[in-house]
């Protein structure tokens, strides 16, 4: 569904992190976690934004994104209304009901903490978080972000503290051993190192995994030709975004 929607409160947070809230002219539904939006300025671009939070009564939206590129640049930039569209994805997001949910992610998956997190407590679950940001002047605290009441525990970590890739992460993960040795649901959102390095984690961890993966996508124009992860069948728009390590196996490889 299209619409169009005023920024009404802008937050900036390590100068290159920025947090939003919109209202929109109409509801467009109920956001699930990892749903996303394409949002933009009209006649100029769009690009995709997970969803941080929804108030559906209230038509409140937030988004959270670093300015990386030209078209997130113009959006920390402007005041006014912007185009939305969406929301995209399935809702294949699991019940946090009495559940524990680990969370890996690196900074474009940033922007679903606060819908986990107000999600775990809703529904009496709890959630542990690693956070992996690409150097140490942009770590900032979950507090930053959350706006809601994160009960979990969190490790912050710099990429330059990782040799060789992701290859280490299971040392990260077991730096919760103290809290916790197991979870029902481990959820990864990042690039393809990192996804396939949340698919070689010891099943003594989980053996329920999900993968949120960082790749071009464009939804609700033409023929949605690029929403389609490369080397598998399944659409980031339609049938994601979360995906099993089996079904995006190809797109790793």
């Amino acid at each position: 569904m299209f619409t169009t929607a005023k920024i009404i409160e802008k937050v900036n947070i390590r100068n290159i992190f920025w947090k939003t809230k919109l209202r929109l002219n109409e509801n467009i539904g109920e956001a699930k976690p990892f749903q996303f939006i394409m949002a933009g300025i009209s006649g100029e671009f769009e690009l995709p934004l997970y969803v941080s939070l929804y108030d559906h009564e209230n038509r409140l939206l937030e988004v959270f994104y670093k300015v990386r590129g030209e078209d997130t640049k113009k959006l920390s930039k402007h005041n006014g209304f912007v185009t939305v569209r969406g929301f995209y994805g399935k809702d294949r997001m699991i019940s946090f009901n009495s559940k524990s949910i680990l969370y890996i992610t690196e900074d474009r998956g940033f922007s679903v903490i606060p819908f986990l997190v107000d999600k775990a407590n809703r529904e009496n679950g709890t959630i542990d978080i690693i956070m992996i940001f690409d150097s140490k002047d942009e770590i900032f605290q979950i507090a930053e972000l959350a706006g809601v009441d994160f009960k979990g525990s969190v490790i912050y970590i710099d990429k330059e503290e990782i040799d060789h890739g992701f290859i280490n992460l299971g040392s990260f993960v077991n730096m919760f051993t103290e809290q916790r040795q197991r979870w029902d649901v481990i959820i990864g959102a990042g690039n393809k190192d990192l996804l396939k390095a949340i698919c070689k984690l010891s099943n003594s961890y989980s053996t329920n995994r999900f993968l949120s993966p960082f790749t071009y996508v464009k939804c609700g124009i033409g023929a949605c030709g690029y929403c389609t992860i490369p080397k598998t069948r399944y659409s980031l728009c339609v049938d994601g975004t979360l995906f099993t390590c089996e079904e995006i196996s190809a797109f790793l490889r």
